[in-house]
């Protein structure tokens, strides 16, 4: 594991449940390009990874919702902020409800 992506890594790793398995899909593994993050009946919040440490967020209308990087990424994942997608909603991860939130475990491979 490289140097200066250990401490986020293990940040992400210590969310993860235990024993809460999921197989990553081969398109998300083979596909990096995009990332559903929220989805109700689709996805209304997505990410895309422009480099090591930018991501852009966006919403089920293609707006662009904000310009991350993983240490502001994570904040949000842990619930300390919430996205306002194009239409005005608040979007908190952590008060979605289980089922609509990507897992953090597939969050965790598309990232590193």
């Amino acid at each position: 594991m490289e140097e200066n992506k250990s401490i986020i890594n293990w940040e992400l790793h210590q969310k993860l449940r235990g024993g809460d398995k999921i197989k990553i899909s081969k398109e998300i593994m083979t596909n990096k390009k995009d990332l559903g993050l929220i989805n109700y009946e689709g996805d209304v919040l997505k990410m895309r990874k422009v480099s090591d440490d930018e991501y852009v967020i966006y919403d089920q209308w293609d707006s662009i919702v904000e310009i991350m990087n993983r240490e502001k990424f994570c904040e949000w994942l842990d619930g300390d902020f919430a996205l306002i997608d194009s239409q005005g909603k608040h979007w908190v991860y952590t008060e979605q409800h289980r089922d609509a939130r990507q897992a953090l475990n597939v969050i965790f491979e598309y990232i590193k």
